[in-house]
């Protein structure tokens, strides 16, 4: 959670116009922040719907971070399928050094 709370004015301003970055991550995590907004916009007359609206949005760039992080994934899982084959290498030698050997005797 992202400390310390913001002042009241900063989370009236945040529920009218829901723009402040930090004050959306900590309003994520933060209930006693939400229920100050709750109560604000009670107070007020903002509609609780755009004030949840703008809580339970999606970030604009969240396609992009997860389109980067699934590129990444699938790199280290090229890297680890090499590493994997790599380290098969000698115990396959061994199995069919050890089968030639039966074969023999």
């Amino acid at each position: 959670m992202s400390w310390p709370h913001p002042s009241r004015r900063r989370l009236a301003r945040w529920a009218e116009d829901a723009n402040d970055e930090k004050i959306q991550l900590h309003m994520e995590q933060c209930p006693r922040c939400i229920g100050i907004v709750e109560q604000k916009s009670s107070d007020d007359g903002i509609p609780m719907g755009d004030v949840l609206r703008s809580l339970l949005n999606a970030p604009e760039t969240m396609e992009e971070e997860l389109v980067v992080r699934a590129e990444e994934a699938r790199r280290r899982r090229a890297a680890l399928e090499v590493l994997g084959g790599l380290v098969m290498v000698p115990w396959e030698t061994l199995r069919v050094m050890i089968e030639e050997g039966r074969s023999d005797g």
